[in-house]
């Protein structure tokens, strides 16, 4: 510190300004004028002393001489950086809201989620439907970044949302809103896609938020109680709702139906018979999307009894399930012209390297009819799959003609659900075919890829079929993984990693999203 004073004297001799001889316990300058002396301080207290104030007073002096003599630059006053849930909430509409909500727009683009922002803007404070799009944003976040803490975070607000739901749910007026519906649905998306944790010991939050192929069994019975909660918000989500309701039954109805066919069981009633309120009640609801619906239901039947049944005849099997997929071809020739995609082609290359599956983009008028499209193909997929595992467990010749049949549907489909990614993802096509870089904002960021979410999914049935190519795969797996790092989704690299590991097909066990019953 600073040295202060002219000595080490006592106070009394500083005071009178004259020299002190340091005596003790009374200097003899004190002795004689016939003063207290304070005593002369040691040594140790000369050297360590309190000049808080001082500095403090000197500081404040400088700082007053520096103001009058030039402005304050407000440029170097920075903003506290946004509490951590704004900032997850803000990255989950960052890359998982596509689409128009606008009802002024001249065109309406459906995509996905896009009624989130103005649903979070009417939910109450502190409600499950603002909790769970933070935690589903902070463990994206945390996935992207690969922060445990804030991995941790998101369990934690994720706890919080189920417990903010469970109040939601025992009141009968709650119960119904869109908000508390929309908290499901996000709910199965922070369960299927995010988080994942070690085995046990493990509860039954943290199961279904596993990324591995037993947890996902979990997570589907999880997910058919949103029927039930469809259910009892009755027809006044249609005709009251208006279009949010609308694209929550629409959305909520798709995880449904994907997650009756993993589970190989019957579409619960609820769903269908809404469907049809739906038609009648809101023209966001299409009679094609509904036709859709009503096919499905018709082939989660049949597979629900195929599975109670244990039928592994091909013959059998192929009287079931082919009738019913001639229909969903029915519902393909038959779809309106504002459902079209356009496909554009590129020449294959000298050398032969770039393969029939890269040579071809499909752009779509928007996320929905392209997700309806991809839905339709892994429809056909799940059939002829089926058809053809029962078929090489048979081995027979005489279905020789049959399972080529099936196979060529594989093949087709599995392209052309490859055809779709560049839409999905926001790429275009190099003159050779190959796929480009990803399109980047002008600040060099790579643009948000809400598709990725809707393709995941579909990629990897592609990828999982025995009829898929090794290079095929390959390139499966690496758009995948790309999916995964872009948006957090921690299930699109666990089935990025499966893939790459194998080097043929799939074993029946291994292939448990066809149904739970799967001939081998």
């Amino acid at each position: 510190m600073a040295k202060h004073g002219p000595s080490r004297g006592c106070d009394i001799c500083k005071l009178r300004k004259i020299k002190c001889d340091l005596r003790h316990p009374t200097c003899s300058q004190c002795q004689k004028a016939k003063w207290t002396c304070p005593g002369v301080p040691s040594h140790a207290e000369f050297i360590f002393r309190n000049q808080t104030d001082i500095v403090v007073r000197n500081s404040q002096r400088k700082r007053s001489v520096k103001t009058r003599g030039q402005k304050t630059d407000t440029s170097q006053i920075h903003d506290l950086p946004p509490p951590l849930q704004d900032r997850a909430v803000a990255f989950f509409i960052h890359q998982y809201v596509s689409g128009t909500f606008d009802s002024s727009a001249s065109v309406q683009r459906r995509g996905i989620h896009e009624y989130l922002p103005d649903l979070l803007q009417q939910a109450r404070d502190k409600g499950p439907l603002g909790t769970i799009t933070a935690a589903a944003g902070l463990a994206a976040l945390a996935n992207v970044g690969k922060s445990t803490g804030w991995k941790s975070q998101a369990y934690g607000l994720y706890g919080t949302a189920i417990c903010q739901l469970q109040a939601h749910l025992s009141d009968p007026d709650r119960m119904r809103s869109d908000e508390t519906l929309g908290a499901i649905m996000l709910m199965s998306i922070f369960e299927v896609g995010f988080a994942h944790l070690q085995r046990p010991p493990l509860t039954y939050c943290q199961v279904i938020a596993s990324a591995d192929m037993d947890s996902m069994k979990s997570f589907s019975n999880h997910i058919i109680a949103a029927a039930r909660c469809i259910d009892l918000r009755g027809p006044g989500q249609f005709y009251n709702g208006g279009k949010t309701s609308a694209r929550l039954f629409v959305q909520l109805r798709r995880i449904i139906t994907m997650t009756c066919h993993q589970l190989q069981e019957p579409i619960p009633h609820p769903l269908q018979k809404w469907s049809s309120w739906a038609e009648c009640a809101n023209s966001e609801v299409e009679p094609t999307s509904n036709r859709f619906s009503e096919l499905n239901g018709r082939l989660a039947l049949a597979r629900a009894e195929i599975k109670h049944k244990s039928i592994t005849c091909p013959a059998v099997l192929s009287a079931i399930l082919l009738p019913i997929d001639e229909m969903f071809e029915d519902w393909r020739r038959t779809l309106p012209a504002s459902w079209a995609f356009k496909s554009y082609h590129s020449l294959p290359s000298a050398n032969g390297q770039v393969k029939d599956y890269m040579l071809q983009y499909d752009i779509y008028p928007d996320l929905y009819i392209a997700s309806m499209w991809n839905s339709y193909r892994c429809i056909r997929l799940l059939i002829h799959e089926s058809i053809i595992a029962a078929i090489m467990k048979c081995n027979s010749r005489e279905h020789k003609e049959r399972l080529h049949g099936s196979l060529r549907v594989l093949k087709a489909m599995a392209d052309e659900v490859c055809h779709s990614v560049p839409y999905h993802l926001k790429l275009h096509r190099n003159s050779d075919g190959r796929p480009s870089d990803p399109i980047c904002s002008e600040d060099g960021e790579k643009l948000p890829i809400p598709g990725g979410y809707l393709l995941f999914w579909p990629l990897f049935l592609s990828g999982m079929l025995r009829a898929t190519p090794k290079d095929q795969r390959e390139w499966i797996a690496s758009t995948l993984r790309y999916i995964g790092q872009q948006m957090g989704i921690q299930l699109a690299l666990f089935m990025a990693s499966a893939l790459e590991k194998v080097e043929s097909s799939f074993s029946s066990s291994e292939t448990w999203f066809i149904g739970e019953f799967y001939p081998s």
